[in-house]
């Protein structure tokens, strides 16, 4: 967690009260950063999952505390919750065949209160879908059903977390829409 908040110490500017002066860097402070960037975009995990491919819940709770805690401390507690929602949307499923994991879905439960979390964690879904071929919206439909399938099986248990998945599902869905109609005005 500490080594997830020192780059983004170094990647992002502080969270200021508009008293403070700007600090200019120099050129290989600037390529620093991009580099780090890089890292810190592309690396994708998800913590506190075992050797045997378990996860540990009392690590995670720990992981994002210590997380939290350390990006509070550099003054970069929205970008540092929007970076913890894009990690933890690097979960795997659950044991029970609902995404995301049983312990992940308890995190996003205690932070989904944060807008930049929310929005860490909704972007990071769509990226890691990664580039696709347009095909009328099927494919869009399909995920929107998915994600519509876990958002109604964890209303009751998780109900940010089925929230969070519900807009997910609208957004696909709204893609399948637009897409479909693109094709039907392509004939």
């Amino acid at each position: 967690p500490k080594f997830c908040a020192g780059l983004l110490k170094h990647i992002y500017k502080m969270e200021t009260t508009g008293n403070e002066d700007e600090v200019e860097l120099s050129e290989s402070e600037k390529k620093l950063a991009t580099k780090m960037y890089d890292v810190f975009l592309y690396v994708k995990f998800c913590p506190a999952i075992s050797d045997t491919g378990k996860f540990e819940k009392t690590e995670l709770k720990k992981w994002c505390v210590n997380y939290v805690e350390a990006v509070t401390a550099n003054k970069q507690l929205s970008i540092g919750l929007y970076y913890l929602g894009r990690i933890l949307a690097s979960s795997p499923k659950g044991e029970d065949g609902l995404f995301p994991h049983e312990t992940v879905r308890e995190a996003v439960e205690q932070y989904c209160s944060y807008e930049s979390f929310k929005n860490g964690f909704v972007v990071e879904i769509f990226n890691l879908r990664g580039v696709h071929a347009v095909n009328a919206g099927f494919e869009e439909k399909s995920i929107a059903n998915d994600y519509q399938e876990y958002a109604d099986a964890l209303r009751i248990p998780f109900p940010k977390t089925s929230a969070l998945l519900q807009k997910i599902s609208d957004e696909y869905s709204r893609q399948s829409i637009d897409e479909r109609q693109v094709a039907e005005h392509e004939y």
